[in-house]
């Protein structure tokens, strides 16, 4: 296997579990609408 392909190969292995880390937090974030609501109000940003 060539150097590229193992980095292919890495890269498409690593992103799947990303994506679902920003996933599931983007859920927890629409979940709680009070904690948001209080976050905006103090001006932070998501």
């Amino acid at each position: 296997m060539s150097d590229n392909q193992a980095y292919k190969q890495f890269g498409n292995s690593v992103v799947v579990p990303l994506m679902e880390a920003v996933g599931k937090n983007i859920v927890k974030v629409l979940d709680e609408p009070k904690n948001l609501k209080n976050s905006l109000k103090k001006g932070e940003v998501y």
